[in-house]
């Protein structure tokens, strides 16, 4: 496995993601954030059409391109996956078009561990950025947007 290199490419119409309910993950976001991790790995996504890319050195492939489409649905993919040691590191995002003025909502989530035991799991910093009770509690205030005044600038006050 460590000597394979090369490039994959593939394209599959009409199909199911099959353990991921990525729509109904998505609507739980929208409505009840910090719910949206819950019951959405059993289920299906139907998507029109999907690619991926793969390009291959040393046992590792690299994901250069990758996407599907659904009716209400889009989503795209990042990361690597190792032959070697049959693991994969990779990050998904599913967004929907966007409805009015408001942004698209999306959902991301990490895609990691051995092949024969892979963990599913959504990005909770955002989940809890995107819950109205968390943001709360949140301050506004960036700590890179305040600057301490410099030296010159104390002894001129």
């Amino acid at each position: 496995m460590q000597g394979l290199h090369g490039r994959v490419g593939f394209h599959v119409r009409q199909g199911d993601l099959v353990g991921v309910a990525l729509a109904d993950a998505l609507k739980r976001m929208e409505r009840r954030p910090l719910t949206a991790s819950t019951e959405w790995r059993n289920g299906r996504t139907p998507f029109e059409h999907a690619n991926l890319n793969l390009a291959i050195a040393n046992g590792v492939a690299q994901i250069v391109e990758s996407g599907f489409s659904a009716p209400n649905l889009n989503g795209s993919l990042q990361g690597r996956l190792s032959f070697l040691d049959r693991t994969i590191a990779a990050r998904g995002l599913v967004d929907a078009p966007a409805q009015g003025p408001s942004p698209a909502p999306t959902f991301a989530f990490d895609i990691v561990g051995p092949w024969a035991d892979i963990a599913i799991a959504p990005d909770a910093r955002a989940l809890l950025e995107r819950s109205g009770v968390v943001r709360s509690l949140m301050p506004d205030v960036r700590i890179n947007s305040v600057r301490p005044p410099t030296v010159r600038e104390s002894a001129a006050q």
